[in-house]
């Protein structure tokens, strides 16, 4: 053994070993990963159940379609399409009004079927005019697809309110009058000119684009609420003409009531 001290500058250690023939620890080839990408290219999800198609409403809505009572209680149902590349695990959600935190979410455990469904519990969804968007995570890649974000109207309450007579044939807070014929009167196809106006209180929960329903004795008269009517201080005026009158028969016999549109 040399009795030299192994100095800083000496290039090896004891045994006699040189410095390079030490094991060093294995370093890996540096491997890119790419970065996963976000593009908004998922169809919109959509209810299972039938909705209401607003773009078709009387007056211009800033919802695509409408889910009221039937669509949401006591949950909603929502359809994603299959996605392209779609596998197991992979992650999707939908979005209600917060755009950031999902309001249900799963993921994939199969694809022998062409969509995939999230059930959302009504006490977790919002009323009025929301937006909307569905997003899906791939496994794997962690790529995203968005669909664009839309509105949706959605409304539980119900036009008039909650009935406090449900015993009566008539709704308590829908409210109806004639025209230049007092309370009581009885009207019949000789006493109408033209035809008549029906007067109807305005009611709790009204919103443009409700649809008001008359029937005279079985023949029936629509009336889309206007966004005017629907704001102002009342009363909406629903004219009855001649023909459905002489249609109806000899007597007046009033059944108004109020859909959502």
């Amino acid at each position: 053994m040399s009795d030299t001290p192994l100095g800083p500058e000496n290039d090896s250690i004891s045994g006699g070993l040189p410095a390079a023939s030490l094991p060093v620890p294995y370093q890996s080839p540096s491997l890119e990963r790419p970065e996963p990408r976000r593009i908004e290219d998922l169809d919109h999800p959509y209810s299972a159940f039938p909705w209401v198609d607003l773009q078709l409403a009387a007056h211009p809505e800033n919802a695509a379609y409408g889910l009221g009572i039937r669509h949401v209680r006591p949950y909603a149902l929502f359809v994603f399409e299959n996605w392209h590349n779609l596998n197991p695990l992979d992650y999707f959600a939908f979005y209600l009004e917060d755009l950031t935190f999902p309001v249900a979410a799963d993921y994939v455990l199969g694809s022998i079927y062409p969509q995939q469904f999230l059930a959302i519990p009504s006490e977790f969804i919002p009323e009025g005019e929301v937006s909307s968007y569905g997003r899906v995570i791939r496994i794997g890649s962690g790529n995203e697809s968005t669909s664009p974000v839309r509105t949706l109207l959605i409304k539980t309450d119900r036009p008039g309110g909650v009935d406090k007579d449900p015993g009566s044939p008539w709704h308590t807070g829908l409210v109806m009058r004639v025209e230049g014929f007092p309370e009581g009167s009885n009207i019949g196809a000789g006493d109408v000119v033209g035809g008549l106006w029906c007067l109807i209180d305005l009611y709790e929960h009204i919103r443009q684009n409700d649809v008001i329903e008359l029937s005279w004795d079985g023949e029936f008269v629509q009336h889309t609420v206007s966004p005017a009517e629907a704001a102002g201080p009342g009363p909406i005026r629903v004219f009855v003409p001649k023909s459905i009158i002489d249609k109806g028969g000899a007597t007046w016999e009033s059944d108004p009531s109020v859909s959502c549109a």
